[in-house]
């Protein structure tokens, strides 16, 4: 899991696995801002540590048995579900 990520506007997120990695690319954005001014989207240019991601959790999958798509807890599964869950944020 990288946990180092860079956000600026153009691309969205990266992430990398050192915060070396993570200040090289952050610099390497703040040089492409440089013209005869500077562009105004380098304020928004910003490094930062991922603390928790998602994670699956009460995963209950598709019953075999099935009444007219019913499970026995009068739950309907569509045709296409093979699984229901919930999410929760895991530290890291």
């Amino acid at each position: 899991m990288n946990k180092y990520f860079v956000y600026d506007k153009e691309n969205g997120i990266e992430t990398f696995k050192t915060e070396q990695e993570q200040l090289d690319y952050a610099k390497n954005l703040i040089n492409d801002c440089r013209n005869e001014e500077w562009d105004e989207e380098v304020e928004d240019i910003i490094c930062g540590i991922i603390t928790h991601i998602t994670h699956q959790c009460n995963v209950k999958k598709r019953p075999g048995m099935l009444v007219d798509g019913y499970d026995e807890a009068g739950f309907c599964w569509p045709d296409d579900i093979d699984y229901i869950c919930d999410y929760e944020m895991v530290k890291i």
